[in-house]
Formats: structure tokens, sequence, C-alpha cells
């Protein structure tokens, strides 16, 4: 089984990074203490969740790509996570619990990257290329790749979870 460090038993070139995610977070979660064993893994996955904090896409529709992916997954630890995260920001949570109870959310947009999202995310990318003209619609092309990124992230983050089991 994989250690979950903390920041007293990381790796010295990790407690620098585990401090600031604990600064951050309040915590240092789980997954992050599992990447901590490699600084290059735990500082690769942080830069790519920074990115995806840039993209074009808003912050709602981050979280729906963040715990649709969570949802497929049966990742609950994830989506009361995320689901917290979007509370502090104040996201409508309308939203928050029709993702969270795979139920349609009002806003047909959102509606189309949330379905678009459990499709990419069950399929495991493998999609029809109807869904894929729908969110493409949905969102200008540039915007298409912002959701991909995220269930990238989280299709590799599962595989270290279950890692953990």
């Amino acid at each position: 089984m994989l250690q979950v460090h903390t920041v007293e038993t990381a790796p010295e070139k990790s407690k620098e990074i585990l401090e600031r995610v604990k600064s951050n977070y309040g915590f240092v979660p789980n997954l992050m203490g599992v990447f901590a064993e490699s600084p290059e893994i735990l500082q690769a996955y942080l830069s790519l969740s920074t990115l995806f904090e840039q993209t074009t896409l808003t912050p709602l529709e981050r979280l729906i790509v963040l715990l649709g992916v969570s949802s497929v997954n049966n990742c609950g630890y994830c989506m009361a996570a995320h689901s917290s995260m979007g509370t502090a920001q104040n996201l409508p949570d309308a939203v928050i619990q029709a993702v969270r109870n795979n139920r349609p959310i009002a806003d047909s947009k959102l509606e189309v990257l949330r379905q678009f999202v459990l499709a990419v995310t069950e399929k495991r990318g493998f999609i029809k290329e109807e869904e894929l003209n729908l969110v493409v619609r949905a969102l200008d092309a540039r915007r298409f790749f912002n959701p991909n990124s995220a269930v990238f992230i989280a299709l590799e983050s599962r595989k270290k979870r279950q890692r953990l089991h």
C-alpha cells in the first residue's frame, strides 16, 4: 500500500510543496499526501490543477466538470470536497445539487456541459460524434478542450486512488 505522507513524513523536496497545499486548503488531502512520494508528480498534479483554473471555463463550469467526473467515478470524498468548494465560492446550490444527484440543470448550456462530462468520463473518451457536436455548439471550439483537461486529470487521479485501497 502507498504511504499517505504528511508534511513531517514527506520526502524533503515535497515538504515545501505540501506546506503550500496545507496553507491553501487548511490540510493535506490524501491524494496529495500520496503524490508527495514523488515531488515531481506532486508538482505536476498541482500545476495541471492550476492550469485548469486558468481555462476559459467559468468557476461554475469548472465545478460542473469536477462534480460530474467525481459522480461517474463514485468518489464520495471528491463530491463532498468539490461541493464544499462550490458552496464556499457562492456558486448556485441548485446546480451543485443537480450535478450531485444526476439531475438536469435548468440552464441548457450548462446541461450540455454536464451531459458531455458524464459521457466522456463514462466512455473513457470514446464518445459519439453527436455528443461531441453538442458540446462544441454549446461552448465555442476553444472552450471545448477545457472540460477534457479536467476529465484527464480526474481519470489519472482515480488510478492513483485505486492503488490506495
